[in-house]
């Protein structure tokens, strides 16, 4: 077939984006929204994400932010995860 998109969420090829994202660091606790991308992106970042669950495409919900961490809650799997600050400045969100 011909993906819409890389494993890591970049679309092939690149095109405009037509959805508004975010990187989950910036956004308030409350926000819903789904995992879109990881970028920049490192093989040891993304062995960290997907260890926590956080592939394209997981839904999730901010609960709470702190100085060094970020707590969401994974909405498919009704788990809770805490990011580090540094991890989640390039997980990129969907806004719902």
């Amino acid at each position: 077939g011909e993906p819409d998109s890389c494993p890591h969420g970049g679309p092939i090829p690149p095109a405009d984006r037509v959805m508004t994202e975010q990187c989950l660091a910036s956004l308030d606790s409350g926000v819903r929204g789904r995992v879109t991308r990881i970028s920049p992106e490192t093989v040891e970042r993304l062995q960290r994400v997907r260890r926590l669950g956080l592939l394209p495409g997981t839904r999730l919900r901010l609960i709470e932010q702190t100085k060094d961490d970020i707590d969401v809650m994974i909405t498919q799997e009704r788990s809770r995860v805490k990011i580090p600050t540094e991890d989640a400045s390039a997980i990129w969100i969907e806004v719902f």
